[in-house]
């Protein structure tokens, strides 16, 4: 469940315990002084993954208290920290971290038939 005056809340505590100004702080996510005086009024609904995951970062704020008052589920979370993290990447550490997933990926298909032949040894 939101609770998005809460979130607001903890953002500009820990906002202020940095000594950041909003201004200082929208600069840093890629949002407006009025932006970050809204959110830390809880009149922004629908914050996203990423931008929580950069206020995380930033604020030194476990990023699953963010989530949790903007009222984000586990797999959404994911997903947000997944795709804030490509879009942070370079082209060619995209492209690696791509790469990568892939071959998790392969491991992870592989890896129900490697456990079923080694319960079938004798």
């Amino acid at each position: 469940m939101e609770d998005l005056e809460s979130l607001g809340y903890l953002i500009r505590d820990a906002r202020e315990a940095k000594k950041l100004k909003q201004a200082e702080l929208g600069a840093m996510v890629g949002l407006s002084r009025a932006s970050i005086s809204l959110l830390e009024r809880g009149n922004i609904k629908n914050p996203r993954p990423a931008l929580l995951q950069a206020f995380a970062s930033i604020l030194e704020i476990p990023v699953g208290s963010l989530y949790e008052k903007a009222g984000i589920t586990l797999p959404d979370g994911d997903a947000g920290e997944a795709q804030w993290l490509l879009e942070e990447l370079d082209r060619p550490n995209r492209r690696r971290l791509i790469a990568i997933g892939f071959a998790l990926l392969q491991e992870q298909r592989n890896q129900p038939q490697r456990e079923a032949r080694s319960a079938a040894r004798p």
